[in-house]
C-alpha cells in the first residue's frame, strides 16, 4: 500500500500541475464569464484584467513547483517506501491499535464503560438540542456566500474570513444530499464534535488514569462553549478533533518513536488548518509539547526522535501549502495573510486594545457558568500545573504556542478561536477534584473509593456545568430568530420575479431561511419587478427604517409605490408594496 501510495502520489501531483498550467492559458474574458456565472447576483466586478494577469503568473509558478515536486517524489520513492515501512510501519501501527483496543476493553468494567457511554449520551443529546436553535450570521453567511458556489471558488476564495474550506466543502456535501436546514449546515461540526468526546477520554486516560478521564469527559460533553460550538456551522470542530487526534498520536510517537504516528500527526494538524486557518495555535502547542515531553522523559534516543519530530513538521508544513494552494495562488501570501476587511495592524493599537481583548475573551468562557466556577476552574489550573509534571508540559505548550505568535501577529484573536483550550482547562479541573476527593479518602471517609468519587464527581459535574450552561446558550438573543418567522410568512407569498430587500445584518439569514423553504434565491437579487411585490425585512434593534434600508440598497421610497407593514416580531418589521403593470 505504501508503495502505491509513493507511486500515484507524485503522479496526482503532476496531474494538478498540468491543470494548473492549462487554467494559466485562460483569458480574462473566459474566467470572468465563469465567475458571473457563479455570482448570485451575477456580477464580479472586483476581477481585473491586471488581477488576472497576476494570478495567472501564480499558476504558471505553481504548476513549476507541483511538476518538480512530483519528479523528486517519483525519483525518491524507493527510498520513502523503505522509510515508511521499516520496523513494521502502518502494518505494526495498526496491528498496535487493534492491540490497545482489546486491551482496553478487558481492563475496563461493564460499570465504567456504561458510565462513559452515559456521559456521552448526555454530551451528544445536549448538542442536539442546540442543533435547532436558530441560525447565526456567520453560519448564514458562510452557506450563501461559499457553500452555494462551485468548488473551484470554494478552494480559491478568501475573501472573507468566514470560509472554513473543509467545513464549506462538507456544508455544500451535506446540503447537496439532504437540503438546505440548520441541520444539514451544522452537520459537519456535530459529528467533529461528538467524535471529540470519546476521543478525550481516550486521550486522558493513556495519559492519567480512567477516573479523570471520566472526570474530564463530563465536563467536555457539558461544558457551554464546546456543545455550542459544536453545533453551529462552523469550522471550529473539526479542529478540535485533529488537536485530540494529534495528542492521541503525539503520546504514541512521544512513547515508541512511531514514525507513522509523527507523520499521521503532520496529516491531521494540516486537515484542521484547513479546515480553520487558526488551528496554527493547536498545531504549535501539539508540537512544543511533543519538543517538550521527548527533551524531558528520554535522552538516549532523543536524536532519532527528534528527528522523526522535525519530518512531522515537514509534512505538515507541506501539506497545508498544498491545501491551500488554490488561495495562495489567487490571493498571494500576502494576500491571504491580510484580508481587505481586516483593519490594519500596529503595535501602538495592539498595546492600547490587547488588555481589553484578554479580558472579553475571559468573559466569553465565564458567562455560560456562574463567576465561582470560573474561579474553582483557575485554582483547579495552579493545583493540576503544581501537581502533575505532564499536565505542567501541556499547559506550558498552549502558552507559548499561542502568545508569541499573538503578539507577532499584533492581533488578538476572538475568543472562539481560543475555544480549543477549554479541553486543557477542564483537564485541570478534572486533576484538582480528583485529588480533592482522594484526599478526603485518605483522611478518614474511607467509603469514597476511586470509582465512586469518579462517579458522583461527574454526575455533580454533568447537572451543575450542563444546567447553568444551557440555560445560558437557550437564551442567546445574538441569534437570528425573527428571520426564521419572516422568512417563513414571505416564502408562502412569494414568486419568482418578486424582489426581497434587507440590510445587515439580516441579509444572510433572511437569504437563508428563504431558501430552507424552497425560495428561489435570485428574489435577493432580482431589479425591481414591474408586475410584482417588493419585500423590505427593516430590523428593529439595529435602529434601522423602511427608507435607510432602501437607501442602502440604492432605492428611493419616494420612487416606490406605498409600502404596507404585515408584520412586526421584536427584531424584524416586514413591509410590502405591490406593482402592477402599468402603474
Amino acid at each position: 500500500m505504501v508503495r502505491r501510495f509513493f507511486f500515484v502520489f507524485p503522479i496526482f501531483l503532476a496531474l494538478l500541475g498540468l491543470i494548473a498550467l492549462g487554467v494559466s492559458t485562460l483569458d480574462h474574458a473566459t474566467v470572468l464569464d465563469h465567475l458571473n456565472r457563479a455570482a448570485a447576483d451575477g456580477n464580479v466586478d472586483s476581477y481585473s484584467a491586471g488581477l488576472h494577469g497576476q494570478i495567472q503568473g501564480n499558476f504558471r509558478v505553481a504548476a513549476l513547483i507541483l511538476g518538480a515536486f512530483a519528479v523528486c517524489m517519483f525519483l525518491l520513492r524507493d527510498q520513502l517506501t523503505i522509510w515508511f515501512t521499516s520496523e513494521g510501519g502502518i502494518a505494526r501501527f495498526i496491528t498496535e491499535a487493534k492491540k490497545l483496543k482489546r486491551d482496553y476493553a478487558k481492563r475496563t468494567s461493564k460499570g465504567h464503560k456504561q458510565m462513559v457511554l452515559l456521559i456521552v449520551l448526555v454530551g451528544v443529546i445536549l448538542r442536539c438540542v442546540m442543533l435547532f436553535q436558530p441560525i447565526t450570521y456567520d453560519e448564514a453567511f458562510t452557506y450563501t456566500y461559499f457553500a452555494t458556489r462551485p468548488l473551484y471558488i470554494i478552494l480559491s476564495d478568501y475573501s472573507y474570513p468566514n470560509n472554513h474550506v473543509l467545513n464549506t466543502i462538507l456544508i455544500n456535501l451535506f446540503t447537496s444530499i439532504l437540503g438546505v436546514s440548520k441541520f444539514t449546515v451544522r452537520l459537519p461540526a456535530f459529528i467533529a464534535g461528538v467524535a471529540c468526546l470519546p476521543l478525550f477520554y481516550m486521550f486522558v486516560r493513556h495519559m492519567f488514569n480512567r477516573y479523570i478521564a471520566l472526570v474530564a469527559l463530563a465536563f467536555v460533553a457539558s461544558s457551554p462553549r464546546l456543545i455550542e460550538y459544536s453545533a453551529l456551522g462552523r469550522g471550529y470542530a473539526i479542529t478540535w478533533l485533529c488537536l485530540i487526534l494529534a495528542l492521541l498520536l503525539g503520546r504514541r510517537f512521544a512513547k515508541e518513536n512511531d514514525l507513522v504516528s509523527a507523520m499521521l500527526i503532520g496529516v491531521v494538524c494540516a486537515i484542521g488548518m484547513w479546515a480553520v486557518p487558526t488551528m496554527v495555535y493547536p498545531a504549535l502547542m501539539i508540537y512544543l509539547w511533543l519538543i517538550l515531553y521527548i527533551l524531558n522523559k528520554y535522552k538516549d534516543s532523543r536524536i532519532d526522535r527528534v528527528w522523526n519530530w522535525l519530518g512531522s513538521i515537514i509534512v505538515f508544513v507541506i501539506l497545508s501549502l498544498l491545501l491551500y494552494a488554490p488561495m495562495l495562488i489567487v490571493n498571494g501570501a500576502v494576500g491571504y495573510g491580510r484580508l481587505s476587511v481586516t483593519p490594519e495592524r500596529t503595535l501602538e493599537m495592539f498595546s492600547v486594545v490587547s488588555g481589553d481583548k484578554a479580558l472579553e475573551i475571559w468573559a466569553w468562557f465565564s458567562d455560560p457558568g456562574h463567576f465561582w466556577i470560573s474561579m474553582l476552574v483557575c485554582v483547579g489550573l495552579v493545583f493540576a500545573g503544581f501537581i502533575s509534571v505532564k499536565y505542567r508540559l501541556l499547559m506550558a505548550a498552549m502558552f507559548f504556542g499561542a502568545v508569541p505568535l499573538v503578539v507577532y501577529q499584533l492581533e488578538v484573536p476572538p475568543p472562539r478561536v481560543w475555544v480549543y483550550t477549554l479541553f486543557i482547562f477542564h483537564l485541570s479541573s478534572a486533576i484538582a477534584l480528583y485529588y480533592l476527593l482522594k484526599l478526603f479518602h485518605d483522611n478518614g471517609m474511607k467509603a469514597l473509593t476511586e470509582r465512586r468519587r469518579a462517579v458522583l464527581m461527574s454526575f455533580a459535574v454533568l447537572l451543575g456545568f450542563g444546567i447553568s450552561g444551557m440555560d445560558h446558550l437557550m437564551s442567546d438573543r445574538s441569534r437570528s430568530g425573527d428571520a426564521t418567522f419572516s422568512a417563513a410568512r414571505i416564502s408562502a407569498s412569494i414568486v419568482p420575479e418578486d424582489r426581497v430587500i434587507t440590510q445587515y445584518p439580516w441579509e444572510a439569514p433572511m437569504e437563508f431561511e428563504a431558501m430552507a423553504n424552497g425560495v428561489d434565491r435570485r428574489v435577493f437579487y432580482n431589479p425591481i419587478p414591474e408586475n410584482g411585490s417588493i419585500y423590505v425585512l427593516v430590523g428593529t434593534k439595529e435602529d434601522q427604517s423602511l427608507a435607510g434600508v432602501l437607501a442602502h440598497n440604492g432605492f428611493f421610497q419616494k420612487d416606490l409605490p406605498l409600502f404596507e407593514l404585515v408584520e412586526d416580531t421584536n427584531g424584524l418589521k416586514t413591509f410590502v408594496a405591490r406593482i402592477k403593470e402599468g402603474s
